[in-house]
């Protein structure tokens, strides 16, 4: 009789039991209504769906969310977990939302979509040279995920890439559309229309009242501080190359400065400058410096010369007290030039010598 107790006590606590888990509070697919209260929850499971060939517990780390942890419903922790799939950059859509809600724990189901990847890049408008170097440049590779960042990304640096080349005015499309032989897969068709290189039709020039535009832009048979950016349609450049690049301009924008420094005029500097469509064919350019005043070599010290003597060396450089100060000149006859100072000293074994010119207002 008392084994028959026994029995009866351990049927009543596994009824107690069952009993107590059904009274448990089931919910199935519950709408989060953010006009409500709020609810603290404690996370008590994930499942995952629209990834294939990913691990779930390698998604679900990506959220930050954890089970056991305590999350406000609705609350600020999902929609961090969401951002953060975003910003990841594999998605292209992402929703986390309750799967059920069992008394205090909820159930989280995350759907992710995969951006998709590139099966095919075709090139438009391109010799072979210039595509190989888009390949190189773009980035975006067969096999890879691409993203709407990577387009826009794309599209900059082709437009960079011709601009740089004088097609100041070609057009960049990249056309997505999808691959209907590979799932979730895009096909890219890279268009570009070069249109005409851009010459330029009119240089103008500002501040420059000791070096005449003449002298900046060259003339028919003489060169000018302007070695690659020449006017189009006009006598003085008809034997050289118009065509207008942001490199070429920039290269002779540090021949002007060279140009003025050969002068004298040290603190030469360029104020501004800008570039703009005179029409579909040419730019404008437009340039402000300011020369500054012009120097003089007013006095020349040699220190540490014991080989030779100052009045040799002063020989040898051939400059003087009350010549023009001429940087490129000074350069020149202490080190570049065939029978330059630092070479007299280099031919006959000093081959450590240091010379070093520092000036003094």
């Amino acid at each position: 009789m008392h084994y028959n107790k026994k029995k009866v006590a351990a049927a009543i606590i596994a009824m107690a039991c069952s009993l107590g888990l059904e009274a448990q509070e089931r919910i199935t697919h519950p709408d989060i209504t953010y006009a409500g209260t709020p609810r603290n929850l404690i996370i008590g499971g994930f499942s995952v769906s629209g990834m294939e060939g990913y691990e779930d517990y390698m998604l679900t780390g990506i959220s930050g969310l954890t089970v056991g942890q305590h999350v406000t419903v609705p609350g600020t922790e999902i929609t961090d977990a969401v951002k953060r799939y975003w910003k990841h950059g594999l998605f292209s859509d992402v929703q986390i939302s309750a799967d059920s809600i069992i008394g205090d724990k909820i159930f989280l189901h995350i759907a992710l979509k995969p951006r998709p990847r590139v099966s095919t890049i075709n090139y438009f408008g391109l010799k072979k040279t210039e595509r190989e170097d888009m390949e190189k440049k773009l980035g975006i590779l067969k096999g890879g995920q691409i993203t709407p960042n990577m387009i826009d990304r794309a599209k900059i640096l082709a437009k960079k890439y011709f601009d740089d080349k004088g097609y100041k005015n070609a057009d960049v499309e990249i056309n997505q559309k999808d691959d209907l032989s590979k799932k979730n897969q895009v096909i890219l068709d890279i268009v570009i229309d070069k249109k005409s290189k851009m010459k330029v039709r009119n240089i103008f020039i500002e501040g420059n009242k000791q070096l005449k535009s003449s002298r900046i832009k060259g003339g028919l048979f003489k060169k000018g501080a302007f070695a690659k950016t020449h006017e189009a349609g006009k006598l003085s450049s008809f034997l050289k190359s118009k065509k207008f690049t942001p490199e070429r301009w920039k290269e002779d924008k540090e021949k002007l400065i060279e140009k003025y420094n050969e002068l004298g005029y040290r603190d030469a500097a360029i104020l501004g400058d800008s570039v703009w469509n005179n029409d579909p064919k040419h730019v404008n350019v437009w340039i402000k410096v300011s020369e500054g005043q012009k120097y003089y070599i007013r006095k020349i010290h040699w220190v540490g010369n014991t080989v030779y003597t100052t009045e040799y060396l002063q020989r040898v450089l051939g400059m003087n007290p009350g010549d023009v100060y001429n940087q490129k000149l000074l350069d020149k006859r202490l080190k570049s030039d065939d029978d330059a100072v630092g070479n007299l000293y280099y031919n006959h074994g000093y081959v450590f010598s240091n010379i070093d010119p520092v000036e003094q207002n």
